[in-house]
């Protein structure tokens, strides 16, 4: 099951299904393979700030899998200009599996990295970037999904309409 979590979008169509294509690829890939986990598809704008404070250098990597081993449900795509995030939501087993980041460990892949961390419970994994993002591996396509949760917002305007519409007249 394909899920896109796009509401922290203003203004957008409800049926918005565009992905990059490198997590479309991956995504549509693993669901044939795993079709009991629920990929659910969010992204958010590169804020080089927030990434300097955690520490990862985003750039450096093709993918990076976590918050850990035991915990991993985020495979996160670090592109130029956002990043996206596949949230593996099922038994906990099978998303380790469907991470691909076991069989990455099982081959002893050299592109895997830890990503050193103050939180030893959220040791990042890091698969090395091997040549520079592609215009092709940003170029958005349409995705077939099962539920797509900007179908559930009543509200489609702008974030300072939003504001002035919905917030404001609770605070009077």
């Amino acid at each position: 099951m394909i899920t896109i979590d796009f509401n922290q979008l203003f203004k957008t169509d409800p049926n918005f299904s565009k992905v990059p294509r490198i997590v479309f690829d991956w995504v549509t890939e693993r669901e044939k393979e795993f079709p009991g986990i629920e990929y659910q598809i969010r992204f958010s704008d590169r804020r080089s700030e927030e990434e300097k404070k955690s520490g990862v250098d985003y750039d450096r990597y093709e993918r990076v899998y976590g918050p850990s081993l035991p915990d991993l449900r985020n495979v996160i795509f670090p592109l130029s200009k956002q990043v996206w995030y596949v949230r593996l939501i099922g038994d906990i087993r099978e998303a380790r599996t469907a991470s691909g980041l076991l069989k990455l460990l099982d081959n002893n892949d050299p592109r895997i990295e830890l990503i050193p961390s103050d939180n030893e419970r959220h040791s990042l994994r890091g698969y090395v970037r091997a040549k520079p993002i592609t215009s092709s591996e940003e170029e958005m396509v349409d995705i077939r999904c099962d539920r797509n949760i900007n179908d559930e917002w009543e509200f489609r305007g702008t974030p300072q309409e939003f504001m002035d519409e919905k917030v404001k007249p609770l605070l009077n």
